[in-house]
């Protein structure tokens, strides 16, 4: 049904208010959804995924929209204390504590030892069923000695009653963390839909003009 441009004018002026209210919708179902994703993420889900054990990196993904001077903006972030305060969605996960090592499987990096070495636990006997270490760490250990690898020249922790072999801990200064991304994807992902919903709520709001117009005449 053809109308014309007052009646236009008088559509998109009621629609501006229900309009503000669908964008919103659609930038808050963002967040959402690139929080849904990121954890899918960190637990393998999709993508290859991070060693979950206490589950407190998950519990610290947020997703959120934020005012920016005269702008909005869609986030997703982790690291914070878990669950984080400003998920939109409550997340059960009872694992406090600030995650330290949030940032480093996002972006990758290296860890160095500040005092003697990082011992990198590498037997599986060091973690239960679920993933999660059996020990504070080496110190905890009963019968525990260092040793060196005959090929690598590198140190190593071994069990004294099963033998030097196979190790328990790795001995190192340093290590490298290859980057293994779950917000940036999560948030990509997210926003690809995005774009969608907001043309699905305009082209709603303007299909139901006329009708509005007709019935308030």
């Amino acid at each position: 049904m053809a109308i014309t441009l007052t009646e236009w004018a008088i559509v998109l002026h009621r629609a501006s208010g229900a309009l503000q209210q669908r964008v919103a919708s659609a930038l808050v179902n963002t967040a959402l959804d690139a929080e849904a994703e990121a954890k899918r993420r960190v637990t393998g889900k999709v993508g290859p995924g991070l060693k979950v054990r206490t589950g407190r990196l998950r519990a610290s993904i947020a997703g959120s929209v934020r005012t920016s001077g005269s702008g909005v903006r869609v986030q997703v972030q982790a690291g914070g204390r878990s669950p984080n305060k400003d998920q939109l969605k409550a997340d059960t996960t009872s694992a406090p504590g600030t995650v330290r090592y949030a940032r480093i499987h996002e972006e990758g990096g290296t860890i160095t030892a500040k005092d003697k070495l990082l011992a990198i636990p590498v037997h599986k006997s060091l973690f239960t069923a679920a993933g999660r270490p059996r020990y504070a760490g080496p110190r905890s250990h009963p019968n525990l000695d260092v040793a060196v690898g005959k090929k690598s020249g590198l140190p190593y922790l071994y069990d004294t009653t099963i033998g030097r072999f196979p190790a328990m801990y790795l001995l190192r200064k340093s290590v490298n963390i290859p980057p293994r991304p779950y917000l940036g994807p999560g948030l990509r992902t997210a926003a690809l839909q995005m774009d969608s919903d907001i043309y699905e709520a305009i082209e709603s709001l303007l299909e139901g003009g006329p009708a509005l117009t007709t019935a308030g005449t």
